[in-house]
């Protein structure tokens, strides 16, 4: 197995062609709904809602997840079952990737405002992904999108263990639309929501964050860019082309933002969406676009912002960049813009054009910052050539990793072992580390300083999340650290950020059964869960004060926070365009404080980038900061700023609780072997150690990180690797396929849903054992290791495999990043006959016989052939199911899912021989 290129998945070219289906009925009456409201338990945060939205709603719809009762129509796959935890009593999904949980829910009108609160418990290492869907989406892959948010709960921040809420406002198309919870990638923590509210919008209009901002010819920026247009205009705004732009212009300004920002220019991937005749861009339905929202944002008194990808392949005139000379090219390139300019550059809502959007353009080297400077000369030629038509217009160019789901460290071992030899503290090591991988992308920070383009810098901050699972990177966990590297943000004079999500996407392969619409594909934004939501964007402010803070993804980064999100806002577009300096801060408090004086006011920024509350004094006034949040205080007159706080002791036991777990890795690595640990563990340690006995608890906190202690855990996960014993007892009964008659002595391991394998593009519609599911029993007699496995699969197909994994020695390899399994026995299925032999290597043999339930595998292998090592050996074993579905990713080695027995994953699974499991041979 491996994954889709990915330009096949950029360029959509398998899609489902399907049409939209009509919208089915649902099995409830709205007079259940109507009694549903009268009853329903008042939202535990109704208040603050009404507070911080500045809206009236009125409830259309209740449904209780956790009511057995409920008559709202209910879809899980017969998986989902109600618990209760530390935060409550909620509904749970199956415990692997994409179970999900879904209902339908009555919209007051069509193509209004609705508002809906889900709440979900934050109380254990969840991965929650929320979603709608609706009948008038057609299901294609890479066309239709929903409104896909979701929510990290847990590591590396800490649980609240209360429940949380998610927002969504949202523009149905349906009478009945569907809303979904989802398992989004975690093994053995299913999903959970426990009930949701869906309001209307009164009055039909969601009012604009109301803000007095200090230069309002000159402000601050903050808002939202979406990596393109046919995302927030395809199913999270409306699927009404008449009205949709001013709904998206509308909750921007609602949210707080003062600008969009989407791709407009790219004919060598998704087109244009708006008109430039010479670059081939001119015709079409979409080409309306830019005039469409820059004219709902001139209503909403918002701000637009073009994005250009330019690059490798872009044509001009009919011809791409390697059938022109350099000359023709900038001619080309300036008579473009002229008339892009021509067209647009009268508009009120535009304000500067910006270049790459990660998930779109081509990658580095080859996108429109590498044209530019090939075909001027210089990037600082091109920028003259843009002053000299648009003297007005700013020039921004996103900066991160390369391209689409490109990880800064695809060499993680080696990350860690320049680490050690470097003697360096981690984060500088990290930002050195990205230094040299932007240099080699044409990206030197030094050289971009003065080109007439502003650099506005990625935090990609999900990408600690995404590449865990998305590459099934152990080491993904780096990307934290990174994020939080003061070092890296150094690297360039820059007071621009993008929060960046890196497309997280997943194969869901939905079919239309039931009352469920087609859907195959979904790619939702993640933020960390309830009041650590923010910790990206304080991040970014943590290290420079920022005049520009853009954030965005795939989806709707900011959706589901809006709340959080307006309070942010409200406090940076209440600071003045001047940089605020750093004030010392009497006393232990981690706290951020800046200032600066305008136009007879003194200006107080306060940033809180830790994962507990503290308070601080502010000269007389006193100001509790929420984790993750930041607040403006506005001083009359030129004030001289005295800050004061205490440090919350709750902070303090969380960071010392970290030390101490470090230290004991530390030490069981240690005891495991000493070469693993070289003298740069422990120094790690004792710098952040030192800091935290210094009191200074930020910095403490900052320099442990989190991507070294995940470091030692793998060590510690490969080099003690989970254990099973195989029993040992002398029989001479004939072993046969029913696993009940084999000795009761024999080991009698059981599959559940949790041994469903995480992949991306694998559905996983689990329904069940009966849909797949094993039974394996084993023993040895010192001489012959028995197996018997039954495997129960309603449907054999052409498609499915079985095997078991052997390693010897591969499987206990730490400093690698991918070891392959030495070894393995196909277990052949008899899809038409009754029976098939297995044989194969340390002498297997056996049969493999058809049953009604799916098949049984009988066979042995000798134990004086196995590379045993102490008496054991690295194991595992893999069933993969197709089922004739037809919604599966359209490549050759896609599935419908795969069981792993056990299913403890570090490095990729279908590859990797540290997924294995030590299997203990009893003596």
């Amino acid at each position: 197995m491996r994954y889709l290129a990915i330009v096949s998945v950029l360029l959509g070219l398998f899609f489902v062609n399907l049409e939209a289906a009509a919208e089915k009925k649902v099995g409830f009456t709205d007079a259940q709904v109507a009694e549903a409201v009268k009853k329903a338990p008042k939202l535990p945060i109704y208040d603050s809602i009404s507070e911080d939205f500045e809206i009236n709603v009125k409830l259309v719809d209740f449904i209780d997840f956790t009511d057995p009762n409920d008559f709202h129509d209910l879809f899980d796959r017969g998986t989902s079952k109600i618990e209760e935890g530390p935060a409550g009593k909620y509904r749970v999904t199956a415990a692997h990737r994409h179970s999900l949980v879904s209902v339908r829910w009555k919209a007051d009108e069509k193509d209004k405002p609705h508002l809906l609160v889900w709440e979900y418990p934050d109380d254990a290492e969840r991965q929650i992904c929320f979603f709608t869907h609706e009948s008038k989406l057609s299901g294609r892959r890479n066309i239709d999108w929903s409104l896909e948010t979701g929510v990290n709960c847990g590591h590396p921040l800490p649980l609240t263990n209360n429940m949380q809420y998610h927002t969504f406002f949202f523009w149905p198309t349906d009478n009945y639309p569907v809303a979904m919870y989802m398992n989004w990638a975690r093994n053995k923590v299913p999903a959970a929501a426990s009930r949701l509210w869906v309001y209307r919008v009164e009055g039909d209009h969601l009012p604009p964050l109301q803000v007095e901002e200090p230069d309002p010819e000159n402000p601050r920026i903050i808002g939202g860019i979406h990596n393109w247009s046919l995302v927030p205009t395809k199913g999270i705004f409306g699927l009404n082309r008449g009205t949709v732009m001013d709904h998206i212009a509308e909750y921007h300004a609602f949210r707080g933002d003062n600008i969009i920002s989407w791709p407009v220019v790219s004919n060598n991937t998704w087109g244009f969406r708006c008109k430039i005749p010479s670059w081939d861009g001119g015709n079409g339905r979409d080409t309306v676009e830019l005039e469409q929202i820059l004219a709902a944002c001139e209503k909403h008194k918002i701000k637009f912002m073009p994005v250009f990808n330019t690059g490798i392949k872009f044509k001009m005139k009919g011809k791409d960049n390697k059938a022109s000379s350099q000359a023709e090219r900038r001619a080309n390139i300036e008579q473009g813009f002229k008339e892009f300019i021509n067209t647009y550059g009268k508009s009120k809502a535009l304000y500067g054009i910006a270049f790459e959007t990660q998930d779109l353009s081509p990658k580095y080297t080859e996108c429109s910052l590498d044209e530019f400077r090939k075909s001027f000369g210089s990037l600082k030629a091109f920028s003259d050539f843009m002053k000299s038509i648009a003297p007005d217009l700013e020039l921004y160019h996103y900066l991160g990793s390369k391209n689409i789901h490109a990880q800064y460290f695809y060499d993680g071992d080696q990350v860690f072992k320049r680490w050690e030899d470097s003697k360096k503290p981690w984060s500088e090591h990290l930002a050195g580390e990205v230094n040299a991988y932007w240099k080699t992308n044409q990206r030197d920070p030094k050289e971009l300083a003065n080109d007439g383009i502003h650099t506005v810098l990625s935090y990609q901050s999900d990408d600690y999340k995404i590449f865990d699972t998305y590459y099934q990177n152990p080491r993904a966990m780096t990307y934290w650290d990174l994020e939080a590297s003061q070092a890296r943000s150094d690297l360039f004079d820059t007071r621009k950020a993008l929060i960046w999500n890196t497309f997280y996407e997943g194969y869901i392969g939905l079919a239309p059964t039931n009352w469920l619409y087609l859907k195959v594909w979904v790619a939702p934004d993640f933020n960390p869960a309830g009041p650590h939501a923010l910790a990206a964007w304080m991040q970014s402010m943590q290290h420079r004060d920022r005049d520009m803070l853009l954030f965005g993804a795939w989806n709707n980064k900011g959706a589901g926070i809006e709340s959080k999100v307006r309070k942010m806002a409200k406090a940076f577009r209440s600071l003045p365009p001047t940089e605020l300096k750093d004030v010392a801060v009497i006393g232990d408090s981690p706290v951020k404080v800046r200032s600066t004086q305008f136009k007879g006011k003194t200006y107080v920024n306060l940033v809180n980038n830790t994962t507990y509350a503290h308070e601080l004094s502010i000269g007389s006034k006193k100001v509790m900061l929420s984790p993750y949040t930041m607040e403006t205080l506005i001083l009359d007159g030129k004030k001289t700023v005295k800050a004061k706080g205490k440090v919350n002791a709750d902070y303090v036991r969380w960071l010392n609780t970290r030390l101490d777990a470090f230290y004991a890795s530390y030490e069981r690595l240690r005891a495991l072997d000493k070469s693993a640990v070289p003298a740069a563990y422990l120094k790690h340690y004792e710098i952040a150690k030192a800091l935290c006995q210094d009191k200074k608890y930020y910095a403490a906190d900052n320099a442990l990180g989190h991507g070294v202690q995940e470091e030692i855990n793998l060590r510690i996960s490969i080099l003690k690797p989970r254990e099973l014993t195989v029993p040992k007892h002398s029989s001479n009964a004939a072993l046969t396929a029913d696993l009940n008659a084999w000795p009761k002595q024999a080991a009698d391991w059981k599959t559940e849903s949790e041994h469903i394998g995480t992949h991306l593009f694998f559905p996983n519609l689990w329904h069940g054992d009966k849909d797949l599911g094993a039974r394996i029993r084993c023993f040895h007699d010192g001489e012959t290791l028995h197996f018997g496995i039954a495997v129960s699969d309603q449907t054999l197909t052409a498609k499915d495999a079985c095997a078991m994994y052997f390693s010897g020695e591969n499987y206990l390899k730490y400093a690698t990043n991918s070891e392959k399994y030495e070894s393995n026995i196909a277990i052949g299925i008899p899809r038409s006959g009754k029976e098939l032999a297995i044989s194969g290597k340390y002498g297997a043999k056996g049969k493999v016989t058809k049953t009604k339930a799916g098949y049984t595998a009988v066979f042995s292998v000798n134990v004086k052939e196995l590379p045993l090592k102490d008496k054991s050996i690295g194991w595992l074993f893999m069933a993969t199911d197709e089922d004739n579905n037809k919604h599966l990713n359209p490549a050759s080695w896609a599935r419908k899912q795969v069981l792993m027995y056990p299913n403890d994953p570090n490095f990729p699974y279908w590859s990797d021989a540290r997924t294995c499991v030590r299997l203990i041979l009893d003596q």
